[in-house]
């Protein structure tokens, strides 16, 4: 993705009019892909959105306003909607049981992941396709 944007930089940088500078979108965007690599590497972490702002070298004022206009949620939203997409791959492609899904993905128990999970997906983690495990049935 990082490359995608610095591609996409030096193309408006050639193509485009001559305005003096880096538009501050632009500068920000990097800053904003360190943050989500660290959620990306940190669902099962809590992570106040003060931590975030931190990553970003910004203040948490000036990262929520950036947060919200670069992903169109504010980041809270975000997380939770993360851990219950890493929970729905981890389902579709490990054998792994619901409750170590929920303990790998951060959530504080099974139940709490399966409303999570039906309110992104209108199914529960047990309705969700599954890879094949014969061992299912054993915690770890």
């Amino acid at each position: 993705m990082l490359a995608a944007v610095m591609l996409e930089q030096v193309y408006r940088a050639l193509t485009g009019p001559v305005t003096g500078g880096i538009r501050p979108q632009h500068i920000h965007a990097l800053r904003l892909q360190v943050v989500l690599d660290h959620i990306r590497e940190h669902l099962a972490d809590s992570l106040p959105v003060e931590k975030l702002a931190e990553l970003a070298a910004l203040s948490v004022a000036h990262f929520r306003r950036l947060f919200r206009e670069a992903m169109g949620v504010p980041p809270h939203l975000l997380y939770p909607g993360r851990a219950t997409a890493a929970g729905a791959s981890l389902l579709a492609t490990t054998g792994l049981p619901i409750a170590r899904i929920a303990e790998d993905c951060g959530y504080s128990s099974q139940s709490h992941l399966s409303a999570s999970f039906r309110a992104a997906h209108a199914a529960t983690p047990a309705e969700f396709p599954r890879a094949p495990n014969r061992n299912r049935s054993q915690s770890r």
